[in-house]
């Protein structure tokens, strides 16, 4: 299939917006590559092709733009976005953050290992989504819903223990009693008691 427009690498944390019934719903992704007709990112919750949403993307070092877009495909935690509406404006910036990047197919073997690390980030944000940071069976919880999805212990362990670096960054306490309760988890696991 012959693209419209070419894709270049752009990494980045985006958030979507949506209604569904009644509600407001944000969600966080990584978008993994972009054009001036879209963006592919993953997204740790469920949507549905077809839906129209907004996204906020980093376009500039300060500013986020608003790009209302329609879910155009999906695949596992990959979804591909088609923009409705893209003004002037945000073109210019589009091609502006991505003029020094390479198009998407030179570096296809590169962007696959980097696209199954971001659908590993945004399963990981979600996990983190389902609990508190600061109690063991918060960890545990989290680590729980990574295993219920197919990753072994010792990996979900390494996974919420890389997330929660993320999130508390140099808090050496958290970080600390993290890391006892990935212990004590995985004592567990391997006594058959989770």
């Amino acid at each position: 299939m012959e693209r419209i427009t070419p894709r270049y690498v752009f990494e980045a944390r985006i958030r979507i917006r949506l209604q569904r019934a009644s509600q407001n719903l944000t969600m966080e992704g990584w978008a993994r590559d972009i054009s001036e007709t879209g963006i592919s990112a993953f997204v740790a919750q469920g949507l549905v092709v077809g839906e129209f949403v907004t996204l906020e993307i980093p376009l500039a070092s300060s500013s986020w733009h608003s790009i209302p877009a329609k879910v155009a495909r999906c695949m596992g935690t990959q979804y591909g976005f088609q923009f409705t509406a893209l003004s002037h404006a945000q073109r210019e910036n589009i091609r502006l953050v991505v003029r020094d990047h390479p198009e998407l197919g030179a570096y296809g073997r590169a962007v696959d290992s980097k696209s199954r690390q971001h659908r590993d980030e945004a399963e990981r944000r979600q996990a983190a989504q389902e609990g508190e940071q600061t109690t063991s069976n918060a960890f545990a919880d989290r680590a729980r819903a990574l295993i219920k999805r197919g990753y072994t212990p010792k990996v979900a362990v390494e996974l919420v223990l890389h997330e929660m670096e993320f999130e508390e960054g140099n808090n050496s306490k958290i970080m600390e009693k993290a890391r006892s309760d990935a212990e004590n988890f995985l004592a567990k696991a391997r006594q058959g008691l989770i």
